[in-house]
């Protein structure tokens, strides 16, 4: 019985906690449905609003791809195209429709194009971004050029399923880039005919100059009577200023063409600066101008540079401010800004007491063609190219030149050139003399190549003038005939003839088996630009010399390829005819070697007057004894003191006498010209004991 009782107890409290059991799971049940509903509402929501913010992306990204005007087309691994955007549609003519479901190169790449073009789209398969030029063909047929971004795109597990391929038309484009190119071409050839019409130029009018300026030398050596020489005089400088004219305007175009180059070699810098103040002494000598060039003391080397550039810019300054002083002064000065132990900066001016230049004209007169107003072609002539040359020039050497000037009061022009430095120091100032009665290169054989009858007989002359062998060709084929058979010292070639020009007679001597194989070869050429010296070079010219030329320079050429000849037959010699030479003094010398200091001028001339009679007696022992080198000490000992009392010519002198016997010349040739200086020194005399 209590077994029982204790069994029915259990089983009821069994039946309650199962009551209370099942209520707490269907709370619980409740509560996760509750809890579910929620979760079912928040992930809606959720897809809803990702759903939502795709949707804008998409619509942002249709917009930037419309407004930047690119054209959509997808496409399937075989090439079906599956969709396409509107602007793609407007790019090519076709509607969706009509593209949606064909091979995309079969409806928009032309059939000679297909295959190029199907290569790029077959790389495109590679799973990985291309960007490719491609032309595509309109519904109407014509050919649009596009700039494509192609990218593969994948399904849900990753598989490549076809190509996203984003284009840009760039037809403007290409056709601006086509007319661009044929316009350069087109700008490039007229260069190349500009420049061939002035070489051309160059050579029809240097040839009859040529015949001008050398004809007049000749005739200068003839008997004249007073006008006869006026008019001489006047043929010469007109000759002289058309060269001027013309070497200017070629220069010009040799710039312009970009030929302008910097060619490197070793020059004394201080004896180029004295030449050049000797050749401007010259052309100011009828004028009231005095010419003045100071040189720093501190330069005692040669430099490395370009030796013709940088004359020519010292020359070009010079003859501005020469052309534009009527009166006053003109000075040149040289001076070190810095010097290291490979490297020296010299600063060159060139001051004048000219016309100077209006302050409203500073920022132009570098312009080509430009002056400073209308007037100055008028009354001085000129192109206008003088200073833009010289600009070029000097900032093809990494400076810069400046001017400083005002209307009435003068120009100053400046600029700074860095050089290095040689281990050579500078030297005494080599002087040339022309002396027509020298048989300079005796033994050699010269074979000049000229077409021009006229030119022909200028070459004749001077070399008949100065005893030289010689024979004519008239082209280069007969040339190449002559050099076959008979060996010359040196070969004078024309570039621009008939029958065979002197390039091509060149490389036939050159690349021929003949006794001129090795022959220095000139070329006598009217044109100086770059390009065609660079050809000359290239066809194995030795050398060049411009038209046209003067006597002195062919025989500098002569003296340059026969020097052996000079040394071992006939030494050139510096004999001066000597009739009675009239010497005067020269007080602008006076004026800048002592200033205003007429005590001091006084002493100095007194001592020179007390002194030369025992230093002109002991080189004339010296030049009786016949020992060269000891004549040579004692002219250079006596060289200076003429100078610095008004006699600078006898200065020169000095130095020719010093050249004779440094080169070892006949004692008669140094007894001639040591008798005209002996002449000089006597006619100073008085003049100086009158000054003082």
């Amino acid at each position: 019985m209590d077994k029982i009782a204790l069994l029915e107890r259990r089983v009821e409290r069994e039946k309650k906690a199962r009551k209370q059991a099942e209520k707490i799971l269907e709370e619980k049940a409740i509560e996760l449905f509750h809890v579910n509903q929620e979760l079912k509402n928040i992930s809606e929501k959720k897809i809803n609003q990702i759903q939502s913010k795709f949707e804008n992306s998409q619509k942002r990204y249709q917009n930037v791809l419309s407004n930047l005007n690119l054209g959509l087309l997808e496409q399937d691994q075989e090439g079906y195209i599956t969709k396409v955007n509107k602007v793609f549609c407007e790019m090519v003519d076709y509607t969706s429709e009509e593209l949606v479901g064909n091979i995309s190169s079969n409806i928009l790449l032309p059939d000679d194009l297909t295959a190029s073009d199907n290569k790029k789209l077959i790389d495109r398969n590679l799973e990985e971004s291309k960007i490719y030029d491609i032309k595509v063909m309109r519904k109407d047929g014509t050919l649009i050029d596009l700039i494509v971004c192609g990218a593969p795109f994948y399904d849900d597990y990753g598989n490549m399923v076809g190509t996203l391929d984003v284009h840009y038309d760039v037809t403007k484009e290409k056709k601006l880039q086509q007319e661009l190119k044929e316009a350069k071409e087109i700008a490039e050839r007229a260069q190349q005919a500009e420049k061939q019409f002035l070489t051309n130029m160059s050579h029809e009018i240097k040839t009859p100059l040529n015949v001008i300026v050398g004809m007049s030398h000749l005739l200068n050596d003839t008997k004249l009577d007073a006008q006869q020489h006026e008019y001489l005089d006047i043929l010469k400088s007109s000759a002289d200023i058309l060269f001027n004219l013309i070497s200017e305007v070629l220069d010009f175009a040799k710039i312009d063409a970009g030929k302008i180059s910097v060619v490197n070699e070793e020059f004394d810098i201080v004896q180029e600066l004295n030449n050049i103040h000797k050749i401007f002494k010259i052309k100011l000598e009828n004028k009231p101008v005095s010419l003045q060039t100071k040189i720093d003391e501190k330069i005692q080397h040669c430099v490395v540079g370009d030796k013709k550039l940088f004359n020519q810019v010292i020359v070009n300054l010079l003859g501005n401010a020469s052309k534009f002083t009527e009166e006053g002064s003109i000075i040149c000065t040289a001076t070190i800004v810095h010097e290291s132990e490979t490297h020296i900066e010299i600063n060159f001016k060139v001051k004048d007491s000219g016309i100077g230049i209006a302050e409203d004209k500073l920022e132009t007169i570098f312009q080509n063609f430009e002056q400073a107003n209308e007037s100055i072609s008028k009354n001085y002539g000129g192109t206008g190219l003088g200073l833009a040359i010289c600009q070029s020039i000097v900032e093809a050497q990494n400076s810069t030149i400046k001017v400083q000037s005002a209307e009435g009061l003068g120009s100053t022009f400046q600029f700074n050139l860095v050089f290095e430095k040689s281990e050579r120091k500078i030297t005494e100032q080599d002087v040339f003399v022309e002396d027509s009665s020298v048989n300079l290169v005796a033994g050699s054989t010269i074979l000049y190549v000229e077409d021009n009858p006229l030119n022909s007989l200028y070459l004749s002359r001077l070399l008949d003038k100065w005893n030289l062998r010689y024979e004519h060709a008239e082209n280069g084929l007969i040339a190449t005939e002559k050099i076959a058979h008979t060996k010359y010292d040196l070969i004078l070639m024309d570039i621009q003839m008939p029958v065979m020009n002197g390039y091509q007679a060149t490389k036939v001597i050159r690349t021929t088996e003949n006794p001129n194989q090795k022959t220095p070869i000139a070329a006598l050429t009217a044109s100086t630009l770059g390009n065609n010296l660079d050809k000359a070079k290239d066809f194995g010219f030795s050398d060049f010399l411009a038209k046209p030329f003067q006597p002195p320079e062919l025989k500098k050429l002569l003296l340059k390829y026969l020097k052996h000849d000079i040394a071992d037959d006939s030494p050139e010699t510096a004999t001066v005819q000597n009739p009675k030479v009239k010497i005067q003094l020269d007080e602008n010398q006076l004026k800048q070697v002592f200033g205003d200091d007429e005590e001091y001028k006084k002493e100095i001339i007194t001592m020179f007057l007390e002194t030369i009679d025992e230093q002109m007696s002991v080189l004339d022992n010296l030049i009786k004894t016949g020992i060269h080198d000891d004549i040579r000490k004692q002219a250079h000992k006596l060289k200076p003191n003429f100078s610095m009392v008004g006699f600078p010519e006898l200065t020169d002198d000095f130095v020719i006498l010093e050249k004779l016997a440094k080169s070892n010349d006949t004692i008669e040739n140094i007894i001639t010209h040591y008798s005209l200086i002996t002449d000089k020194v006597d006619q100073l005399k008085p003049q100086l004991k009158s000054h003082i």
